[in-house]
């Protein structure tokens, strides 16, 4: 069904804080996205943030997000293959030095016109999280992103 003409365009937010402890990674499923009616994505727009690391020869923090129709538990697997496979939208932030403008710390990601992918509760999507350090101190950082769909209710 081709969108030819303007849609209300509903949004899915999502957002963690967290600690990460010196030397150690996580893998996680931050959220899933289920509408109770149809939808199509149409977009993302995906955030990595953490703490300046002023001292950068002394390690760095990567930082992973992933929406995902893959239902399976995040794996904590070396370089998170799990999350660069599969996936509908996806972002990586190695962090070495503090960023330089707004397009550091986000992405907003469209698909092209007339593109989608459908989801419902019968098809969920999953928004994985992850993180690693190399520090040899303690430090937080933040996963957040907006889900943009169109319920298929709405298109005529």
């Amino acid at each position: 069904m081709p969108l030819t003409s303007m849609h209300e365009v509903q949004r899915f937010p999502f957002h963690t804080m967290r600690g990460l402890k010196a030397g150690r990674s996580v893998a996680y499923c931050l959220t899933r996205f289920s509408p109770a009616s149809p939808a199509w994505v149409i977009g993302a727009m995906l955030g990595l943030l953490t703490l300046n690391n002023a001292d950068h020869d002394k390690g760095s923090v990567e930082l992973y997000v992933a929406i995902t129709y893959n239902q399976a538990r995040a794996s904590k697997s070396r370089w998170w293959a799990q999350y660069k496979k599969d996936f509908l939208f996806y972002s990586q932030r190695d962090i070495y030095s503090a960023p330089t403008s707004p397009h550091d710390l986000t992405q907003y990601i469209w698909l092209p016109t007339d593109c989608y992918f459908p989801v419902s509760q019968a098809k969920p999507i999953s928004i994985l999280g992850g993180a690693a350090s190399s520090l040899d101190w303690d430090t937080v950082y933040d996963i957040f992103g907006c889900i943009y769909y169109i319920g298929v209710q709405n298109v005529k």
